[in-house]
């Protein structure tokens, strides 16, 4: 507990529980663009999902799978039953426009209510076209939500500058990871590193000092005073939550 100290908006916090969690029971969500652009990708993020929710899936976990085209589909809500979720990913094809921010929007209203370590992997390979909904908004829905999300782009160009920096920034605000690959072949790599991400996580928690009102944003900063060691955790958060 020593290595850590915490600030809340620059006001170092008194640390009041410290713990290392593992094999942490998980509330998963699993976002995926099913855009006419990923007609190629799709079967082998079929069959890398679904090897990653059956070794993920376990009797005290749950996990929800959403498409999105020009709209998202909730396909299986939150649900232990692999078989459930198998089929749900057999279901998956191709086709249409991409509306990523409404559908990154409608995963974390899943988590609403939902406790454990909650967690949200998106997939995509392409820029917003579809949505009814900005990207600020989602920034301040992630910021609400209190839900960990990675962010995978496939095939994404470095030339899509906008896309790219909205994937990082989304990853990057909530404590989670963004990943970047060419082609499929390393997604079964990115899963397997998530995974073992979620089942190990330190706790710390606080009594703030802050006399901010429930609707503005508390920036948290996370320092460890160990070399070549990053923490990762939220950027910030609202009292109030979604």
């Amino acid at each position: 507990q020593e290595d850590f100290s915490v600030f809340e908006d620059g006001v170092e916090q008194t640390i009041s529980h410290f713990s290392l969690h593992q094999e942490l029971p998980i509330r998963l969500g699993l976002v995926i663009d099913t855009s006419g652009s990923m007609s190629e990708t799709l079967p082998t993020v079929q069959r890398v999902v679904m090897g990653f929710l059956r070794d993920l899936v376990r009797p005290q976990d749950r996990a929800f799978i959403e498409t999105f085209s020009d709209q998202p589909d909730l396909l299986a809500a939150f649900t232990a039953d692999f078989k459930t979720l198998e089929n749900a990913l057999l279901a998956l094809y191709a086709d249409r426009a991409t509306a990523l921010y409404d559908s990154v929007i409608m995963g974390l209203f899943q988590y609403s209510g939902v406790r454990g370590r909650k967690a949200m992997v998106v997939l995509t390979d392409g820029e917003d076209t579809a949505s009814k909904n900005t990207f600020d908004a989602v920034v301040g829905y992630a910021q609400r939500a209190g839900v960990t999300i990675y962010t995978i782009g496939v095939d994404l160009p470095i030339t899509k500058v906008a896309a790219r920096y909205q994937l990082h920034k989304l990853a990057e605000i909530t404590g989670g990871q963004s990943f970047f690959v060419s082609g499929d072949t390393e997604l079964e790599r990115i899963y397997s590193e998530i995974d073992r991400e979620l089942r190990t996580q330190y706790l710390l928690a606080y009594t703030s000092s802050s006399d901010k009102p429930a609707d503005e944003l508390r920036k948290i900063k996370v320092d460890v005073n160990r070399k070549k060691v990053k923490v990762r955790t939220i950027s910030g958060y609202y009292p109030g939550g979604i």
